[in-house]
Order: structure tokens, then C-alpha cells, then sequence
């Protein structure tokens, strides 16, 4: 009986970790670092990879590999987000919209995310939306410079609006458009 216990036990620590190989395998062999395939990535080194990709451009890449991410860590919250970033560096702003509006009912403690959806909501002329997005991110985070600036630079964009207008109905054009001179200048435009 010693004798076939022996066989037996190695037999089936072999089992075992072909199971454990097995299962693992898929999930590490996708996450590999596209510079370094030879080079498995962690669910903590992911993000980081992945902001490299999206600094010099790779989207696709970047996409892939927060989508092998997400396969082994489903709930990251910093993967969601680069996925909304990068539909918004590719130009796609309806899936960048659609992801960021998921993410804030998701995660609605993360500022960043109103301030980024501010942004896109702003460029496609939604300032009422994108305002209170802002006001939202900066309560959030009191402290969040970028929301503020961007909150400021809104309130220009809705002068600059109100000008226009005036000019519309019969203000002094001159006037207004020495106002609407200065706030171009103010907004880099």
C-alpha cells in the first residue's frame, strides 16, 4: 500500500499543477508588455504600461492590453478610465462620452472623471452639462487646480457666448467685441 501511495501522490501533484498551469496560463501569457513580450505584467504594472502606450500614441495597443487587464481584474478602476482616455485621444468622443458617463455612475468619488467628461461635453458645445460636471469635480476635490482652471476657462467660453449674443440683439458691437477680443485672448483662441 506504501508502494502505490507513492505512485499515486506524484501523480497527482503533477495533476495538479498542470490544473493550476492551465488555469493561470491564459490570463499571465496575455499580459505581457508589448515592448518586452518575454516580460509578464502583474495587475498592478498593467496601468503603467498602458500610460506609456497612450503618451506615444499606440491606442490599439493600449486597448488590447487594458482589455487583457480587465479580463483579470474586471472591477480596476484605473483601467476603466484609460479605456475612456484613449476612445478620447483616438477622436471617438461617443465612446469616450458613453464610458465616462458609466464610470461616474460606477465610481462617482473619482473627480478626474468629471473634469475629462466636462471636456468632451464642452468641445461638443454642452456647456450647461460640462458646468456641472466641473462644479461636481471640484466638490469633489476642493483642492483640484485643473477642475478649477477649466471651470474658469468655461466661464469665459459662456461670456464670450453672451457677447455674441448681445451682438446679436443689437448691443454695442464695438464694445462687445473689444469684451470679446480680451476673452479670446484669455482662452488662447
Amino acid at each position: 500500500m506504501t508502494r502505490m501511495l507513492s505512485f499515486v501522490r506524484p501523480a497527482l501533484v503533477a495533476a495538479g499543477c498542470a490544473l493550476v498551469a492551465a488555469a493561470t496560463l491564459p490570463a499571465c501569457a496575455a499580459l505581457v508588455d508589448p515592448d518586452a513580450p518575454s516580460v509578464l505584467l502583474n495587475n498592478g504594472q498593467v496601468p503603467g504600461v498602458v500610460d506609456k502606450l497612450i503618451n506615444r500614441g499606440d491606442y490599439n495597443d493600449a486597448l488590447k492590453l487594458i482589455a487583457e487587464g480587465l479580463k483579470s481584474n474586471p472591477h480596476s478602476a484605473q483601467l476603466r478610465f484609460q479605456r475612456c482616455v484613449v476612445y478620447e485621444r483616438m477622436g471617438d468622443r461617443d465612446k469616450a462620452i458613453n464610458g465616462f458617463e458609466q464610470f461616474i455612475r460606477t465610481y462617482p468619488e473619482i473627480p478626474e472623471a468629471y473634469n475629462n467628461l466636462a471636456g468632451l461635453y464642452s468641445r461638443n458645445g454642452n456647456l450647461v452639462r460640462a458646468e456641472e460636471l466641473l462644479v461636481k469635480a471640484v466638490a469633489l476635490r476642493p483642492g483640484f487646480a485643473l477642475a478649477h482652471m477649466n471651470l474658469g476657462n468655461l466661464y469665459l467660453a459662456k461670456a464670450k457666448n453672451a457677447y455674441n449674443t448681445a451682438i446679436k440683439t443689437g448691443g454695442n458691437k464695438e464694445k462687445l467685441n473689444a469684451n470679446i477680443e480680451l476673452l479670446n485672448k484669455l482662452l488662447g483662441e
